[in-house]
């Protein structure tokens, strides 16, 4: 990928990408007509995304995270729930930029290893491909097994059980966010059931 959104060097990126999404955000909050939309965010209409960014409510299920986090999190809030706000007035077919779900896709991995639903994986022993096509891109090999999600970098994907592939870093992360069931899944349908029936609501 372009730049290693986890790491130093990609400070000015992440940071560029922050206040790109952030105004796009305000565009869209600034005209009080828009305040009383349906979002994606099931129940939520802008105003409630709007208190959501402002209420400063942890997220429980994440626990301590290192401080890189934060801006991390303020590409998640502004560049995802403005795509919810863009979807309920009327662009269901729109994309996340492709650079503010670039500099994501690293953390997806995480977000997904946080919330897995350990009632549903138990037993489960299964492992599965993932492709992101693009410049921020790749493929990961990844493992559940005794509860948990683990993942790694993948030369290739011999000997997976299934694989998905997203032909973009927005549809990889809109997935993860569970906005939709994106991607394309092939190999064992038993095990792409259970990699789509495996996280918990968010």
């Amino acid at each position: 990928m372009p730049i290693n959104s986890m790491d130093y060097s990609g400070k000015d990126t992440v940071l560029d990408v922050v206040r790109t999404e952030r105004a796009n955000f305000f565009d869209i909050v600034d005209e009080p007509k828009n305040w009383n939309v349906q979002t994606r965010c099931t129940e939520w209409e802008v105003r409630d995304i709007v208190g959501h960014m402002i209420d400063n409510v942890t997220h429980p299920y994440m626990g301590p995270l290192p401080t890189l986090f934060y801006p991390a999190f303020h590409v998640m809030d502004y560049g995802v729930h403005t795509w919810d706000m863009k979807w309920g007035l009327g662009q269901k077919d729109a994309r996340l930029d492709e650079r503010t779900a670039g500099v994501l896709v690293p953390y997806m991995f995480i977000l997904m290893q946080v919330t897995v639903d350990q009632e549903s994986v138990k037993g489960v022993d299964i492992e599965f491909g993932v492709i992101v096509d693009g410049e921020w891109g790749g493929q990961w090999r990844v493992r559940v097994k005794d509860g948990q999600y683990t993942y790694a970098p993948a030369d290739n994907l011999d000997g997976v059980q299934a694989v998905f592939h997203f032909k973009n870093a927005s549809d990889f992360v809109l997935t993860t966010f569970q906005r939709f069931p994106g991607g394309e899944a092939s190999g064992d349908p038993k095990v792409i059931d259970q990699v789509r029936h495996m996280f918990f609501r968010i």
